[in-house]
This record gives C-alpha cells, structure tokens and sequence, in this order.
C-alpha cells in the first residue's frame, strides 16, 4: 500500500514536471515567434529607411533657388492657362536627403491616387519633375477653387501618406497668384504627422529632431507599401 501511494505520487510529480516543462516549451517558443517579429519588422524598417533616405543631399541654397523656381513655375502656368485653378504639389521630406529612387517610385503612385480624387474636375495641363530638391507636381484644373481646395485637404486627411504631401491650390487674383487657405473652407490647420499637434508650432519649436521624423516617414511608407492594391 505504502509503496503503490508512493509510486502514484511520483507519476503525478512526473505528470507536473512534464506539463511545466511543456509550459515551459510554449512560452519559449511563443517567444521566439515574437522575437523573429520583431526582428523582422526592425529589419523591414531599417531597410526602408536606408533605401527612402540613400540620395544625394542639397544644402540651403538649393533649397531656396528650387522654391524661387516653384514660384516662377506657377506664375507661368496660372498666366498661361488662365481662368485656371493650378494644384501645386510638393513633399514633407525633412533632412538633407528630399529625393531618392525610393522616394520617386512611392509618391508617383501617391500622386497617382490624388490624380483619381481630382479626375472629376477637368483637367487643361500637367506637369512633374524629380530634382534632388525634391517632387515637384502641377496641376492645371478649370473648377471652382474652393472645390478643389476641399478635395485636396480630404485627400491629405486620408491617406495614409497624406500629411508627408504639401498641396497648394492657387488661383489668380487680378495679377497675383493666391493660394487658397484651409481656413477658408473652415477647416483647422494642418497638422503634424507625429504627433498630431499643430504643424507650424512642431516646426517653429523643432520638437521633433529629423532622425525621428525619418524614421516615422519610414514606418507608415513601409506600411503603405505592404498593403496589396488592385
């Protein structure tokens, strides 16, 4: 009797130690899955952030020659195609680094989704170019500013690499081209993709330093990018 109480006791340490040890087992594995995850989603985003950010730099001045440029390009197509209303678009790209293969081949298809959301108004011209100064994209459009400033804002809200577009949607008034502002449709203004305060008081106070925004850029480029379109 003592030695069949014994025996049971035993198989049923045994019994224990054997689903501990397989306790023990799953949650190492489960670990290990998530690890490998992890380590894959750093992975991922690390290889996007070389491939976005690997193109050459401009400095300053370049800078500042491409925006005289930008403003000179608009005159011209406002003048020329004028009555018009001309979308001008640029990108949010933060550091010395505004243009890359990587960049290109992402926001073309971008700008091809915003080209979608404005086909309904008529279209007179279009032009684009990719300086190392970054994107440049124009639109020439015969519609009602204020429509279209409200199609642009809505697309900027809602897509996922919305904010990291700069849209300006300007018309002539007398011989001035104006731009159409987001207070005129009532909206707020425009608001940091970080962190979702206002975006001119995140750039005035520099509260985000260019590595985090790069790396942010990073991220939700490599999560619009794994997502399967038709």
């Amino acid at each position: 009797m003592y030695l069949n109480t014994q025996s049971k006791e035993l198989q049923e340490k045994k019994h224990t130690a054997s689903l501990e040890t397989q306790n023990q087992s799953n949650m190492v594995i489960k670990w290990l899955r998530l690890s490998n995850t992890v380590m894959e989603a750093s992975s991922t985003l690390f290889a996007m952030f070389n491939s976005l950010f690997d193109g050459a730099p401009v400095d300053i001045m370049q800078m500042l020659d491409a925006r005289e440029r930008r403003a000179h390009t608009q005159q011209q197509l406002l003048e020329q195609f004028n009555p018009c209303v001309l979308v001008s678009i640029t990108l949010n790209i933060p550091g010395p680094v505004k243009n890359s293969e990587a960049i290109t081949t992402v926001f073309a298809s971008v700008i091809s989704e915003l080209d979608e959301a404005l086909q309904s108004f008529e279209k007179l011209h279009q032009e684009d170019f990719s300086p190392q100064t970054g994107m440049e994209f124009y639109r020439v459009l015969r519609a009602d500013a204020l429509h279209v400033k409200r199609a642009c804002t809505e697309f900027e809200e809602g897509h996922p690499l919305g904010r990291l577009l700069d849209i300006d949607v300007v018309e002539m008034a007398g011989d001035t081209p104006t731009p159409i502002s987001r207070t005129a449709l009532g909206m707020s203004p425009r608001r940091c993709f970080i962190c979702n305060e206002e975006a001119k008081v995140c750039a005035r106070s520099r509260k985000h330093t260019v590595p985090e925004m790069q790396e942010h850029i990073a991220r939700i480029v490599a999560a619009y990018t794994s997502i399967e379109r038709p």
